[in-house]
């Protein structure tokens, strides 16, 4: 039987629609294949050897996952998740969410659906469902301004802008659904936030944008443990003191540090990184200047921990795709190019910490009306060790619609 996620919430939906194959598995270790094109809203987790990555259909009418043996690059899976998705215009607008719960081998997705509430539902790597579709909001509906998930001390932790544009956030487990609650007193606009889970602390860490009279990056703490706020607001890009708002905040978390990057709204469209505290909420290092990414490309650039250093994703002035590694102090170890194209944009990241193997995925950008090609890669640890220096992959990029995974050795 499947189970109900979120202890006593209503289950909206008993049986939705399963998710089905798309074909036989691709090996992709070695070809290019064709799995999908979509819009350029993408998000992946890493769970028990597989990368789930969550994407939408360009037009918004499905949301889809595809599961991808962590090692070999094998595709085992392609299924469609929901065919009820928030559309603006005739296209999805809001990022999906994915996290992994590792007690129970579950990847957990949430999605803004059709009539604005925000929605759960828990697969395995095969993709068959392992938590009932559930509601998440229950006091107002979700804007178009935002959702994010992370899952940490046994708990998820869900974030949404509401329909007053203020974030709301709220706890849950397998036994406990907690209260809805505002994340900060803020009454001004609230959106584009996003969540880390640091395991050395146990804490949490919402960024999100602050939007007075200019766009402030905002951050708080909280303990997961007792679910309850550790730090106030913590202002992380001022825009007022430095004449310049921000936009498209992210935050990763690990060793006791949350690494968070934000974006200049306005030209030369820096990425700016700073690294926190995770037990305290201080600033250890930072600012420091990851680089400049372009008009179009003003998204959030993720990093994660590899159990030494953070690796940031994030396309360039000329869209290109570049990871960056950074010690805990900020020192920048080496950058290489993930993918060398001109139409790149929206990277995100994964890591399996078991094998060692980085997981990147962006969009390309294919002309006015048209779907964007999404595009992947994996890495292994050796290709971000300082010596090895700057190197390529080595298999093509993939084309419109073609889903590329190299495997480095």
């Amino acid at each position: 039987m499947k189970r109900t996620i979120l202890g006593s919430l209503v289950v909206m939906a008993i049986a939705i629609l399963v998710a089905s194959s798309f074909g036989a598995a691709m090996n992709l270790q070695a070809t290019n294949a064709s799995v999908g094109s979509g819009a350029k809203y993408i998000a992946v987790a890493y769970g028990n050897g597989t990368f789930v990555e969550v994407w939408y259909s360009y037009d918004g009418k499905y949301m889809n996952a595809t599961v991808i043996n962590s090692t070999t690059g094998t595709v085992l899976k392609t299924g469609t998740i929901s065919t009820d998705i928030y559309t603006y215009n005739g296209a999805p607008s809001i990022k999906p969410a994915i996290a992994h719960i590792p007690d129970t081998d579950t990847f957990l997705i949430a999605w803004v659906n059709s009539t604005n509430y925000l929605k759960a539902i828990g697969v395995n790597s095969n993709l068959d469902i392992t938590y009932n579709e559930t509601t998440i909001n229950d006091t107002s509906g979700v804007s178009y301004k935002g959702i994010a998930l992370a899952v940490g001390g046994g708990r998820a932790f869900f974030v949404w802008s509401d329909s007053s544009y203020h974030l709301e956030g709220r706890f849950i487990n397998d036994t406990y659904t907690g209260p809805v609650f505002r994340i900060s007193s803020f009454d001004s606009e609230q959106k584009s936030p996003w969540i880390a889970y640091d395991p050395m602390s146990d804490n949490f860490m919402v960024v999100w944008i602050n939007h007075t009279a200019y766009y402030n990056v905002t951050g708080k703490i909280f303990d997961a443990s007792n679910m309850t706020p550790i730090t106030g607001d913590i202002t992380i890009g001022d825009a007022y003191a430095d004449q310049s708002s921000y936009t498209a905040p992210a935050v990763s978390g690990g060793a006791g540090m949350f690494f968070v990057t934000y974006v200049t709204y306005t030209s030369p469209y820096n990425i700016t990184g700073k690294i926190y505290d995770a037990a305290t909420g201080n600033l250890n290092v930072g600012p420091f200047l990851i680089g400049a990414t372009y008009y179009y490309g003003r998204s959030p650039m993720p990093a994660v921990f590899d159990g030494n250093n953070f690796v940031v994703a994030w396309s360039n002035a000329t869209e290109s795709i570049l990871a960056t590694t950074y010690s805990p102090n900020a020192t920048a170890l080496n950058t290489q190019i993930i993918y060398g194209g001109t139409n790149g944009g929206n990277p995100i990241i994964a890591y399996d910490d078991a094998n060692r193997i980085y997981f990147f995925s962006w969009a390309e950008y294919q002309g006015s009306g048209n779907p964007y090609g999404i595009s992947a890669s994996l890495w292994t640890y050796d290709e971000f060790v300082p010596e090895f220096g700057m190197m390529v992959p080595v298999l093509a990029v993939a084309a419109l619609g073609f889903l590329v995974f190299r495997r480095m050795h």
